[in-house]
C-alpha cells in the first residue's frame, strides 16, 4: 500500500529537485503511477508566489478526503496561529464611552468560529455587560458573522456519499451548536395533534403544530423558518401512538439572527 506520506514526501522531494516544467511532469506521473489503479487520484501543485500552476492530473474529479485532509488544515492552522490561539465570540459597540450606563448605538455579538458557545455562555457575557453598569442601549442588537461566508449547509461536497449526515449550519456566530431540540409526544388520543417541548424556550420561537397522533405508523416533517419577529417552526404528518417521546433537532436556518 502507498502511504499518503511517502508520496507526499516524494513530491516534495521532485519538486525540490527538478530543475525544468518537463521534468517536473515526468517526475509527477512517475510517483503517481506507482499507485494503484484501483485508487482515485487528484493532484494540484500550485506555486502562490509566482502564480504559476506547476502541476496538475485529474483536478475535477470528485475525492473521498476523509480524515487525511485533517491533517493538512490542522497544520496549516498551528503554523498561522499557534497552539495558543483561542476561538471566541466577543460583545462589541459602536460607544467609546461606556461609563454613562448607555450605550448610544448598536451592539454587536460578532462570531469567530467559536463551535462550543453557549447559551449559557451568552448569559455571562451579558452578565458582565451588567456589571458595568449598563441599562440602555439605543441601537440594535446585532449578529456578526462574517468572519465566514454565509454558506451554512454543505451537504453536496460528496456527490456519492450514501452515508452523508445533515449536520447543523457552519457558521462563525454560533449558539447552541444551531439547533434547537424538538420533542415530541405522541401519547394522546387518535386525531389529536401532538404534545411537544422546545429546547431553549425563548419567547420568540413559535411552534405551528399540525402533526396528529396516528393508529398506524407515521413521521413528522419539521421545517423553520427565522424573520426578524421571530422564528417560526412548522410540524405536520404524524407519529404512531405510543408512550415514549421521539426528539429531533432543528437547525437554525438564519444563524446570525438565531444568535
Amino acid at each position: 500500500m502507498y502511504s499518503l506520506f511517502t508520496l507526499i514526501t516524494s513530491l516534495i522531494f521532485m519538486f525540490q529537485q527538478a530543475d525544468s516544467s518537463k521534468k517536473l511532469d515526468n517526475d509527477f506521473n512517475s510517483i503517481i503511477n506507482e499507485i494503484p489503479k484501483s485508487t482515485k487520484a487528484s493532484v494540484f501543485i500550485y506555486n502562490p508566489a509566482t502564480e504559476d500552476t506547476l502541476f496538475q492530473k485529474n483536478i475535477s474529479e470528485s475525492m473521498i478526503p476523509a480524515s487525511n485532509t485533517k491533517l493538512f488544515t490542522t497544520a496549516a492552522a498551528l503554523n498561522l496561529m499557534g497552539s495558543e490561539f483561542r476561538l471566541s465570540t466577543r460583545i462589541m459597540s459602536d460607544d467609546y464611552n461606556l461609563s454613562d450606563g448607555s450605550i448610544d448605538g448598536n451592539i454587536y455579538i460578532k462570531g469567530f468560529g467559536n463551535a462550543l458557545f453557549s447559551e449559557k455562555d451568552l448569559d455571562s457575557l451579558v452578565n458582565e455587560i451588567y456589571k458595568m453598569g449598563i441599562k440602555k442601549v439605543t441601537g440594535n442588537i446585532i449578529g456578526d458573522d462574517t468572519y465566514f461566508d454565509n454558506i451554512y449547509t454543505r451537504d453536496d461536497w460528496i456527490t456519492d456519499e450514501r452515508a452523508n449526515v445533515t449536520l447543523p449550519p457552519v457558521s462563525a456566530l454560533i449558539i447552541n451548536k444551531n439547533k434547537m431540540i424538538l420533542t415530541l409526544y405522541a401519547n394522546n388520543s387518535i386525531g389529536d395533534n401532538l404534545g411537544y417541548s422546545i429546547s431553549p424556550v425563548t419567547p420568540f420561537t413559535k411552534i405551528n403544530m399540525n402533526a396528529k397522533v396516528t393508529k398506524f405508523r407515521a413521521y413528522p416533517r419539521v421545517s423553520v423558518k427565522t424573520t426578524e419577529n421571530g422564528i417560526l417552526i412548522n410540524v405536520t404528518g404524524g407519529l404512531r401512538k405510543s408512550s415514549r417521546a421521539y426528539s429531533y433537532a432543528v437547525f437554525a436556518d438564519d444563524p446570525p439572527m438565531f444568535a
